[in-house]
């Protein structure tokens, strides 16, 4: 069965890696990074598999073969000159396990896979170590080191990986993923070569989208009336199509709900300030996805200053909620004794996104932060903005 190659947006970095291969300038260590859902470590998995793909053919064809003794080894989930290093948290679970590779994560048989914990530890970089000493199970095969996500590393575990960067074995490849590159030390970065996963532009994350056939989209009217919406996600997650894909899929209908009833508690918060009970329903948000429901208040926020700024709806995100966006900037300007208290809630606003991004920050870095204490400080924040 023929492997998985790469995202078609994906392809200009597979053929430059293809042609650094083929020129024997392969660096020892890559950085992929990008946003989240722009296909960043199926990619890793992919040019992993091609690597260690037996078939004399791979070059011409440019992908795995997917027949071999070693693509059946990857296929069955375990490679044994393949490495994977992640953490494994029960907010933060594998996002791969979509794909046909998602066994690399589960087979307990593995003993190259990382132990649970929210930070990647210096006991899990001491398995590489102990992994590149082995010999190839494949005679002239490459040892291939996957870490995700690279900023998930603590201090001890970045120190212990710089020292077997700066001093690779022979025939030895890490793939380093990370959503935010800039909170890795300068010392890996450097010893890395960037390799970035940018977003596909908009016609090609929406045709790639209508072919996928688990979105049932099957008929030339269907294509056309979805079109819109899915141009109005991919603005909404900054051009994250597998993010989107994820989230029209029936499996994230939960997910939706959640959403909308957390949409309703702001707008019931704005309409009847004085009326909610912010400490039940800061208890209420610290058991759902925290990066998530953030994730769409900042996007409702910066609607929301889009709309104060121009006055017009055309240039929101979330369309669905410009009547919202307009009750309450007219809320805004009626309790407003003059123009310069509606800037200075335009200021406050700018403010509050601000700390949005902040808790957004702290939440893809892996920093422990009491939850329920970071919602209730979120509500009130809104809660005297809107009043």
């Amino acid at each position: 069965m023929p492997s998985f190659h790469c995202y078609p947006w994906q392809e200009h970095n597979w053929q430059l890696l293809v042609r650094l291969l083929q020129r024997q300038r392969l660096p020892h260590g890559l950085l992929i990074h990008g946003i989240a859902g722009s296909g960043k470590l199926d990619f890793a998995l992919s040019w992993a598999h091609y690597l260690l793909c037996q078939s004399p053919d791979k070059h011409t064809e440019q992908k795995s073969c997917g027949c071999c003794n070693s693509c059946l080894f990857l296929d069955a989930g375990y490679h044994p000159d393949l490495c994977f290093i992640h953490q494994q948290t029960s907010e933060h679970t594998a996002p791969f396990l979509a794909v046909k590779q998602q066994a690399i994560s589960q087979k307990p048989a593995a003993s190259n896979h990382s132990s649970s914990g929210s930070v990647i530890t210096v006991d899990q970089i001491h398995q590489i170590r102990h992994f590149l000493l082995k010999k190839p199970h494949q005679t002239g095969s490459y040892k291939i080191v996957i870490i995700d996500p690279a900023e998930a590393m603590n201090t001890h575990a970045a120190n212990a990986l710089l020292k077997i960067l700066e001093e690779p074995p022979e025939a030895c490849l890490f793939l380093l993923l990370s959503q935010q590159k800039n909170l890795l030390p300068q010392t890996i970065t450097s010893r890395t070569w960037p390799l970035a996963m940018l977003p596909p532009d908009e016609k090609t994350a929406c045709s790639w989208l209508t072919r996928q056939p688990d979105m049932h989209i099957n008929t030339t009217d269907q294509i056309g009336l979805i079109q819109c919406r899915l141009t109005q996600l991919l603005r909404m997650h900054g051009g994250a199509v597998l993010q989107v894909k994820k989230m029209l899929l029936q499996k994230q209908q939960d997910q939706q709900d959640e959403r909308q009833d957390f949409l309703k508690a702001l707008q019931g918060i704005t309409e009847q300030p004085d009326q909610t009970d912010l400490v039940a329903l800061a208890a209420k948000l610290a058991k759902i996805d925290f990066t998530y429901l953030l994730n769409w208040w900042r996007i409702w926020t910066e609607d929301m200053l889009r709309y104060a700024l121009t006055r017009d709806t055309q240039y929101l995100l979330d369309q669905d909620q410009s009547a919202w966006y307009q009750a309450w900037y007219q809320q805004v300007t009626a309790n407003a004794a003059h123009r310069a208290s509606c800037d200075g809630k335009n200021k406050n606003l700018f403010i509050f996104h601000g700390k949005l991004n902040q808790y957004i920050g702290y939440s893809l870095a892996r920093i422990n932060i009491n939850k329920t204490m970071a919602w209730q400080s979120l509500l009130l924040h809104w809660h005297a903005l809107v009043r």
